[in-house]
């Protein structure tokens, strides 16, 4: 059973990005995006500017510090004041005045609910902002923030299709050359340079898969030793050949390719221009849906692809 919250009618996006908060944990984004946490313990803060489409959400523990834990402490997420503090900073950051966000308040409905919900409501009007809703309660709370529609689910979903992340997982790093498909405990990490990493994911399975290619194709003929990772044709047939295994199409995959920098004059920059073109002719070859995309420029890319929930993290410039 799901219970609606709030409505407003704004067009969903074709791809949303989903984000899942644990608590402690906060969020800002643009429209594109829907948040999730599980109410299960202290409250949450959505917030939302109608006009720019611009959202945030923290999952706080407590609502303040005690004076005892504060001595030279850094703004943790865990409480609200420090929560609300950071977003107020990513909000002005952003052009957007706090006062300009419609907050909702939603807190565990514990034995301590009615005193965390008076003190979280003083606090969102001692920042400035217009609390439009309180409400307590337990579940899986959704937050889309194209339209600012806030669900809470009753009947909450598993951990892993909420989005969070297994309590065991298996991290795999992918040197250039290789590949891997797995299931939704798995998280694959590699460092891109002029190379090209394919991410493929499953929404509903919970399959993924990531290849890291260094040439578009292999010179003169096949080896006799099968498939070889290093080339784009062939890595991109190896994860095809996986996912048939599982007996999936590629149609049913979100794709995400990054990578492609020009790291040095000459001919890395022809080899990267390449190796580009081979993901965007390689995708449409195998029937694939390219979703989002990350390429060229001069900056090495750090890559986690989290299978479980399909998020793709990216930093740029470190090795």
């Amino acid at each position: 059973m799901s219970r609606r919250v709030s409505q407003t009618v704004t067009t969903k996006p074709e791809v949303p990005l989903e984000i899942f908060l644990e608590a402690g944990e906060l969020y800002l984004a643009e429209a594109d995006t829907r948040i999730r946490s599980l109410l299960g313990e202290g409250g949450i803060i959505t917030l939302w500017h109608p006009h720019l489409k611009l959202g945030g959400m923290c999952h706080f523990k407590k609502v303040r510090m005690d004076a005892g834990e504060a001595g030279g402490r850094t703004l943790d997420a865990a409480y609200a004041d420090a929560a609300l503090s950071l977003l107020q900073l990513e909000m002005v950051r952003a052009g957007a005045p706090p006062r300009r966000f419609e907050a909702k308040l939603f807190v565990f409905d514990g034995p301590d609910a009615d005193k965390t919900a008076k003190e979280a409501g003083r606090l969102l009007h001692d920042f400035g902002f217009k609390l439009a809703l309180d409400h307590n309660g337990s579940g899986n709370l959704i937050f889309d923030i194209w339209n600012g529609d806030v669900w809470i689910q009753k009947d909450a979903p598993s951990l892993i299709d909420a989005g969070k992340a297994p309590q065991d997982i298996l991290e795999v790093y992918l040197d250039p050359g290789e590949w891997y498909f797995s299931d939704a405990d798995t998280r694959m990490k590699t460092l891109l340079g002029s190379c090209v990493a394919v991410v493929l994911w499953h929404p509903q399975k919970r399959l993924g898969g990531m290849c890291h290619y260094m040439l578009p194709q292999r010179n003169g003929a096949a080896s006799n030793q099968g498939l070889d990772g290093r080339y784009a044709d062939e890595a991109m047939q190896l994860l095809v050949d996986a996912l048939k295994k599982e007996r999936t199409r590629p149609q049913e995959y979100e794709v995400k390719i990054f990578g492609g920098s020009s790291m040095l004059e000459g001919s890395s920059i022809n080899v990267s221009k390449r190796n580009i073109e081979a993901a965007y002719r390689l995708l449409k070859q195998h029937g694939f849906r390219l979703v989002g995309e990350d390429l060229g420029g001069r900056a090495h890319r750090n890559l986690v692809f989290d299978v479980w929930s399909g998020d793709v993290w990216l930093r740029k410039g470190s090795r």
